[in-house]
């Protein structure tokens, strides 16, 4: 197994963070790997969210809001960001999916789930839905995935080998981070190891001889993403055993950021046919 990535010391914890905009109040149903930031109580089904590389689950705040009232939107946290941020990253998928599938099987067996992953998160999702389906009540309805490709070959990126000038400015030029977190020392730091963690277990990922899921696949592929190709998303295709739709949106690698209402507006609409 990998060996886990050292810490750095980092003392301003979870209140640093906050003031920089990156953690919001949420209310954990009885598990350190989910947030929920919009409580809907007469919800009928959810959609489970799992964050891009350097990602924590206060990307999707403002999701439960923008999601119509019957959908109730859960946003995984994976350990050592955020609220997490004194436990240990997790190097290898394996761990990682099978940490968010137990989350699942233990909290979310009252209502149907999607999964929707962007970026290493489309990876992980898929890699939890492998694990969901050993047991009917908590198969996923559908797998949604976001600038992502499909599972294979070994991708050959290396920028989890990058030194941390050439990292932060992989990450500026994505938009994903704020300048004014990474001029901080000590956020630098903690951001850029948590970033490099992730680069390395999606560039080093490959999937074993698996099975098509027998789970509907959505992909949406942004027009201007020149970090992953789009024939590349449009394989997802052969992972699937249901139906397959590619959807190719405006925006580039971050497309659901300036495209979130949009982006939930298909989701909504494809679960409510599936659910009724």
């Amino acid at each position: 197994m990998p060996r886990r990535p050292a810490r750095p010391a980092f003392r301003g914890g979870p209140a640093r963070i906050r003031e920089h905009g990156g953690m919001t109040p949420s209310t954990p149903p009885d598990s350190p790997w989910i947030r929920v930031h919009t409580r809907r109580p007469g919800a009928t089904a959810r959609l489970i969210c799992l964050p891009h590389a350097g990602g924590a689950a206060s990307f999707f705040r403002g999701w439960g809001q923008a999601a119509p009232p019957w959908l109730e939107v859960w946003a995984v946290q994976y350990p050592g960001r955020e609220d997490r941020l004194a436990e240990d990253l997790i190097a290898d998928i394996g761990p990682l999916a099978e940490g968010v599938a137990g989350a699942l099987a233990a909290t979310a067996r009252d209502l149907p789930i999607a999964l929707f992953g962007h970026s290493m998160g489309a990876a992980a999702a898929y890699e939890t839905a492998r694990r969901l389906l050993a047991d009917p009540a908590t198969a996923p309805a559908a797998l949604y995935v976001s600038a992502c490709p499909a599972p294979g070959p070994v991708t050959g990126k290396t920028r989890h080998l990058l030194d941390d000038d050439a990292l932060a400015a992989d990450l500026l030029a994505q938009g994903a981070t704020s300048p004014a977190v990474l001029g901080d020392p000590e956020l630098r730091e903690i951001v850029l190891a948590i970033v490099r963690n992730d680069y390395r277990l999606i560039e080093t990922y490959r999937r074993g001889p698996a099975a098509p899921l027998p789970v509907p696949i959505t992909a949406f592929s942004a027009e201007d993403d020149d970090t992953v190709e789009a024939g590349r998303v449009a394989a997802w295709e052969a992972d699937t055993s249901a139906d397959f739709t590619l959807h190719r949106v405006p925006g580039d690698h971050f497309h659901l950021v300036p495209g979130r209402d949009a982006l939930i507006k298909v989701l909504a609409e494809d679960l409510t046919r599936r659910f009724t």
